[in-house]
């Protein structure tokens, strides 16, 4: 186990945008730029600290609910099917949001 937290920590290091998720809004989740003291940003601090608290779970969470499997399956994937996934997940929800918001341009 000690291993695999080495190699993941190597991965978050080298390439520290690849396992980001989007947040609500569709945005990357960044902490730079935000208002400090309105609720609205408290909210927003709330949600990216649950993030980076449990990143790996929530994208096993969100591949394990895409593909339609348990956790203990999902932790059993491929790296490379595993992060395709993760990656389809964000380009879908993406892709939903801008669908959604001409949806209500044109409505």
């Amino acid at each position: 186990m000690l291993f695999f937290s080495k190699e993941i920590s190597e991965i978050n290091k080298r390439f520290p945008n690849l396992l980001r998720l989007a947040d609500s809004d569709g945005n990357e989740e960044s902490t730079k730029g935000k208002e400090e003291g309105t609720e609205e940003s408290q909210e927003n601090d709330s949600s990216e600290n649950f993030r980076d608290k449990w990143n790996w779970q929530y994208m096993i969470d969100i591949v394990s609910s895409t593909m339609n499997i348990d956790w203990h399956t999902c932790y059993s994937l491929n790296v490379i099917e595993f992060l395709n996934m993760v990656c389809y997940y964000n380009d879908k929800s993406a892709f939903d949001k801008e669908q959604m918001k001409k949806w209500k341009t044109q409505n």
